[in-house]
């Protein structure tokens, strides 16, 4: 559904990513992981036309997507949900909600905030609510949530876990495997390794802006060079 093919980018005179590549199935869990400051964000920005890369190709349900608009590629059912949630906190949960389909979905606006709802009981009890005065976990569920309001083939999480308690961290993972089960297609960016590869079914690890390793979620959990580095054991 995703390809990343040879992607150099960077901002301005800063170089980040050198030659990263990466394939992404229907129906799979593809987690990019790292720690900060290796070029995660800085992969899925350019994937959803926000930076042009100064080389690659990014290729999306088979078609090349490069030089794309985000929106055009938002268009398409490439969805990004952001770092840090950026909700409209002066908004409503229900007019955020909303928000999301605008450039797609909109033809389904109300059956797909009976389905937000159904996955976030809590922000149907807060859909009058000020997007702002929500707790941080709430925050993300409606960041979520907007996102799944355009209907998306295939959605991008950039940190999810940030900021969020273990126990909540623990509900949004459960979310994503729901999410998979119900035939969305996922790119899980992270740096909680451990979790991300509990859930995914094969991963990329960034250093430095590079391809390091590569493989499904168990040989990763499996290899003694990831545990040592990456997880502590």
């Amino acid at each position: 559904m995703l390809s990343v093919v040879g992607l150099e980018a960077g901002y301005a005179m800063l170089p980040v990513l050198f030659n990263v590549s990466l394939n992404v199935f229907p129906g799979e869990i593809v987690a990019v992981l790292g720690s900060n400051g290796v070029g995660k964000s800085t992969l899925i920005n350019h994937v959803v036309g926000m930076y042009r890369p100064n080389a690659g190709r990014v290729l999306f349900d088979g078609e090349d997507i490069t030089q794309e608009k985000a929106d055009a590629i938002v268009g398409r059912g490439l969805i990004q949900v952001p770092e840090g949630r950026r909700i409209f906190p002066n908004l409503s949960v229900q007019e955020n909600l909303t928000l999301g389909a605008y450039r797609r979905g909109g033809k389904n606006i109300v059956a797909n905030i009976e389905r937000v709802y159904r996955y976030f009981p809590k922000l149907k009890l807060r859909h009058e609510q000020l997007a702002g005065t929500l707790s941080g976990g709430e925050q993300q569920m409606l960041a979520i949530g907007r996102g799944l309001m355009s209907e998306p083939k295939m959605i991008m999480f950039d940190e999810p876990s940030l900021g969020l308690s273990p126990l909540l961290v623990a509900e949004m993972f459960e979310l994503f495997s729901r999410l998979r089960k119900d035939g969305l297609t996922i790119l899980l960016v992270e740096q909680n390794l451990a979790q991300s590869l509990e859930i995914a079914d094969r991963a990329y690890v960034l250093e430095n802006g590079r391809n390091a390793i590569s493989g499904t979620a168990k040989e990763l959990l499996d290899s003694a060079d990831v545990r040592k580095a990456y997880l502590g054991m």
